[in-house]
């Protein structure tokens, strides 16, 4: 386990910045997806909302690793995490759920990954660099 950097976890709040997950089936075959309801419980924990989610529930189901981006103008981060959790009810899928009811979608349940580590992204001399 990692703690996400404080700039990476301001990226991750802001509703404007694209994030993205990347899974891979059992074959290793990558399968990547935009994941607008991506948010974090705390330093370490990122949680996802099971929001049209078909291929990449069956591949958490299989592979457990994953990747996400976060990218904000020139700013990108790679944060490398494990599936640990797939909650189906209680109060993080209400209030999920409750924010998603605004824009007419629904989660069935809230995937929790613990982040293993963090890497620049960024078209930078700071690329593949580790921060976490």
């Amino acid at each position: 386990m990692v703690v996400i950097p404080a700039n990476v976890a301001d990226m991750i709040k802001r509703p404007g910045n694209v994030k993205v997950l990347s899974t891979c089936d059992a074959n290793g075959q990558p399968h990547t997806i935009v994941c607008g309801s991506v948010f974090l419980l705390d330093e370490e924990t990122l949680a996802v909302g099971e929001v049209l989610m078909k291929t990449t529930k069956k591949n958490l189901e299989e592979n457990k690793k994953v990747c996400f981006l976060v990218t904000s103008a020139a700013d990108a981060y790679i944060i490398d995490a494990v599936a640990k959790e797939r909650i189906g009810s209680g109060p993080i899928l209400d209030g999920l759920n409750d924010k998603l009811s605004k824009m007419n979608l629904k989660a069935h349940a809230v995937w929790l990954f613990t982040a293993t580590g963090v890497t620049v992204a960024s078209a930078s001399h700071e690329a593949g660099k580790k921060v976490a």
